[in-house]
């Protein structure tokens, strides 16, 4: 969210750090072509942009809740979602299906899109 990426920014610039953040197919040489096209008025003026991001995603199982692994830092992991056992599902990958730390795949996989329809 946005008040993490600030804190983030801070945190670089508190320990003179570099950070770099990409979204994926910014380097792709159709995405460029795309992109000159529009930037040159090839298309006229756009007053409107859908993205759609329709992956298919295999379903979740059902898991029970189990003791935080060895090296997890797991009250550090939640931040400031709400507390709640350990439980696989919400780790790794699959946490992005969560409202409780996520908005889902339009935050996982969609931004790449929205990114892309911005620049």
């Amino acid at each position: 969210n946005i008040h993490e990426g600030r804190r983030m920014v801070e945190a670089a610039r508190k320990y003179d750090r570099i950070v770099q953040v990409g979204t994926q197919n910014r380097s792709a040489e159709y995405i460029w072509i795309a992109r000159d096209k529009v930037r040159s008025s090839e298309f006229g003026d756009i007053h409107f942009v859908r993205v759609v991001n329709s992956k298919k995603r295999d379903p979740m199982p059902k898991l029970p809740d189990e003791p935080t692994p060895d090296g997890v830092h797991y009250d550090l992991w939640l931040g400031p979602a709400p507390k709640r056992p350990f439980n696989p599902n919400h780790f790794h990958y699959t946490w992005h299906w969560f409202w409780e730390y996520s908005g889902g795949d339009i935050v996982n996989d969609g931004i790449h899109q929205i990114d892309l329809a911005r620049w």
